[in-house]
């Protein structure tokens, strides 16, 4: 995180980043796991299968 308006702050962020390729690629690898999870096919299934219902469809989805 970044101090907000600040962009030395947000420079020096990505200078650090920059210089230090295994905190990159943990934070690459920690992102990608988290998409996975959040946004999984069957995941998103069930979110829109919640809002359907929501609205007054019941149908289920196989």
């Amino acid at each position: 995180m970044v101090e907000p308006q600040s962009p030395q702050a947000l420079a020096d962020a990505i200078e650090y980043l920059i210089s230090n390729p295994v905190i990159i690629r943990d934070l690459a690898l920690n992102a990608q796991a988290k998409a996975f999870s959040e946004f999984s096919i069957e995941k998103m299934a069930g979110e829109y299968q919640h809002v359907f219902n929501s609205i007054g469809n019941v149908r289920t989805f196989a």
